[in-house]
């Protein structure tokens, strides 16, 4: 496969900026609010097909401010590209019931660090 380093970097940088998580909780927290939240969401579109993530997220962060907020947006977006095509399900985690996913994403915006 052959890529332009210069345009990979560039695109990559674009990316990072722009719907990358660089702050707030570790990489294992991250993966598992962002695949949570995927889970919730594509079990909610089986009867509400124009749900979107944001909105699975406004329910459960109810809070206007949160100084986590830049976090929850790009952790959408990454989100809805993985919900887009087929895709397998989604793992719980362990997480069996609703609330108690809702819950662990709770926890997890409680513990991110907004800086």
């Amino acid at each position: 496969m052959t890529v332009d380093k210069e345009l990979y970097i560039k695109d990559l940088t674009f990316f990072i900026k722009n719907y990358g998580v660089d702050f707030g909780v570790n990489n294992m927290e991250r993966l598992i609010a962002l695949i949570l939240l995927c889970n919730i969401t594509k079990a909610i579109r089986k009867t509400s097909p124009d749900v979107l993530v944001l909105d699975v997220i406004n329910k459960i962060i109810k809070e206007d401010s949160i100084p986590t907020k830049e976090f929850w947006i790009k952790t959408s977006y990454q989100c809805e590209a993985l919900l887009t095509g087929d895709q397998v399900e989604f793992p719980d985690f362990g997480f069996k019931e609703l609330q108690s996913k809702v819950n662990k994403i709770k926890e997890i915006n409680e513990n991110i660090l907004p800086f």
